[in-house]
C-alpha cells in the first residue's frame, strides 16, 4: 500500500492492515506483531545490563570465600583449645 505521502506500507494480512491503518494501533503494543518482540529484547538488553548480574555473581562468590575462611578459622581455635 502506498500512501499519499509516496511511503510505501507492506502488510502480511488483512489483520495486520486493519490493525495499523483502520484502527490506528500502534506495532510496538500489539503482542503477537514482530515489532513488540523485538522492542522487548532491547529492553531486556538494557535492564540486564543495569541490574549487574555478572558483578552481583562475583560478590557471591566472594562472601562464600570469607565464609569458609571463618569456619577454617573456627576450627582452628577449637583445635588450639582443646589442646
Amino acid at each position: 500500500r502506498i500512501t499519499n505521502d509516496g511511503e510505501t506500507s507492506y502488510f502480511c494480512g488483512s489483520k495486520c492492515m486493519t490493525n495499523a491503518l483502520k484502527l490506528k494501533r500502534d506495532k510496538r503494543k500489539i503482542r503477537w506483531t514482530e515489532a513488540f518482540h523485538e522492542t522487548r529484547a532491547k529492553r531486556s538488553e538494557r535492564s540486564s545490563g543495569m541490574n549487574n548480574q555478572g558483578q552481583s555473581k562475583v560478590v557471591h562468590e566472594k562472601a562464600k570465600e570469607r565464609v569458609k575462611e571463618k569456619e577454617g578459622k573456627s576450627a582452628e581455635k577449637n583445635e588450639g583449645g582443646k589442646k
